[in-house]
């Protein structure tokens, strides 16, 4: 299995917009978001107006054929199509409405500290002069708070997380996840620069935070609010053909779309997965342009069909994208929700069964024969591990293999239950026997 490695977002985002230049017929608009999105007349039809506003405070509009809802968990797009439904009468405001689904890890908060990518490790005492540990930037690490277990200061109980980097880049980060009523957020000194740097160099020693961060991010974790989980939550609607338009279409991805916990490190890559799947959806349903250095899709070049097309496009990518976005979400409440160290005895005991089950279904799905053709690692694994599997496949997969479990346990009670009186019937038999009378 490859190693994965951790990609920072400013560097992600240099990479796709690399791409994206690279197309000459893309015009890119930097600093502007979508605030407001309107039906409005168009002669015999309604069109849709979209109001962009830039970082200097300036609006503009513009009437787009498709709309792609990539504008997060609180999208204006998917907020707009609602409403729309809402207006038009029937059901189909409840498709764009997220429904949410429990999850142990949901409403967890975390903040983000950027360390820098490489620095020393003070020697250990107890180490007897063993040569200074070097935090490598390919390397994931945990550093564990002095605090942990401890009953006494349980509200300072954290952990930091390293994930590893492939590249050099100028910072790497570390999380810090916690319950909502941990001191990180409660405690009103910990705001404060002095406060949390009071704090991190008491509860982690084996740090040299001097080294480590610069005094301006650490001001900046600080007074960071952090983020919160969000529960797993997806829609039952991915697209749709704006009601009343001519020729125009809108779709939902990545947030806008599904959102959860980090719990499988899913957030990106389903993201991706709903690009490409928009893409495919596009191509599959049209015909190619006569230009061999462009397959863009183009309702002009389309002629009349183009809004059939489109309209086929988007159902195409609905039943597709929306049904992995289900999955998923059952995924979410399936795969590591207890991995965070939450507090309480039932966190407790679910995170050491979630541990167990890990290893009992990894090992089972090692038996030659057996393995992977009837038991399966369990979905964080088989996230890694399943290759071309759909959301949909690994979570098929992943339910299978307790009732295949079960099914294994039963055949061996019923050929014990069958086997046992067999055998005593086989040596009440032969004790007859010796008494000279027969059964």
């Amino acid at each position: 299995m490859r190693t994965p490695y951790w990609l920072p977002r400013d560097g992600f985002v240099s990479i796709l917009e690399q791409a994206v230049r690279k197309r000459t017929a893309v015009e890119v608009k930097e600093g502007w978001e979508v605030t407001a999105l309107r039906r409005v007349p168009d002669g015999e039809h309604m069109a849709i107006e979209a109001t962009l506003k830039g970082a200097d405070g300036q609006e503009h509009t513009m009437r787009p054929f498709l709309v792609v809802g990539a504008d997060g968990l609180r999208s204006v797009v998917r907020a707009s199509l609602s409403q729309w439904a809402g207006e038009d009468g029937g059901n189909d405001q409840e498709r764009f409405e997220m429904e949410e689904k429990p999850s142990p890890s949901g409403g967890l908060r975390y903040k983000v500290l950027k360390l820098k990518p490489t620095f020393s490790l003070p020697p250990n005492p107890d180490s007897r002069g063993a040569t200074v540990d070097v935090i490598e930037s390919e390397q994931s690490y945990t550093f564990l708070s002095r605090h942990l277990g401890s009953i006494k200061d349980k509200n300072k109980e954290t952990r930091l997380g390293l994930l590893p980097l492939k590249a050099k880049y100028a910072y790497r980060t570390a999380n810090i996840i916690t319950w909502p009523d941990h001191s990180i957020w409660t405690n009103a000194t910990l705001g404060t620069l002095a406060g949390m740097k009071d704090f991190l160099h008491d509860s982690y020693p084996q740090v040299p935070w001097d080294q480590a961060v610069t005094e301006e991010e650490l001001e900046r974790f600080a007074r960071s609010p952090g983020g919160r989980f969000p529960q797993p939550q997806t829609t039952k609607g991915g697209a749709a053909w704006v009601s009343g338009s001519k020729e125009v279409g809108a779709v939902l991805l990545g947030d806008a779309l599904h959102a959860f916990p980090p719990d499988l490190g899913q957030g990106v890559n389903s993201a991706l997965k709903d690009v490409a799947t928009l893409g495919d959806s596009l191509r599959n349903v049209t015909h190619q342009t006569s230009s061999p250095a462009s397959t863009a899709f183009s309702l002009e070049k389309q002629g009349g069909g183009g809004r059939k097309m489109m309209a086929a496009a988007l159902d195409c990518y609905e039943a597709e994208a929306a049904g992995e976005a289900r999955a998923l979400v059952r995924m979410m409440q399936l795969g590591s929700p207890y991995q965070y160290s939450q507090p309480g005895l039932r966190a407790f005991v679910m995170a050491r069964l979630m541990t167990a089950n890990l290893l009992l279904r990894l090992i089972l799905s090692k038996i030659p024969f057996l393995g992977n053709a009837m038991f399966f690692p369990q979905i964080g694994l088989l996230t890694q591990l399943g290759g071309n599997l759909s959301y949909r496949g690994t979570l098929c997969v992943s339910v299978v293999f307790p009732s295949r479990f079960r099914l294994s346990l039963f055949v061996v009670y019923v050929c014990a239950s069958a086997w046992v009186p067999s055998a005593w019937v086989r040596e009440r038999s032969r004790e007859h026997a010796c008494n000279g009378r027969t059964i």
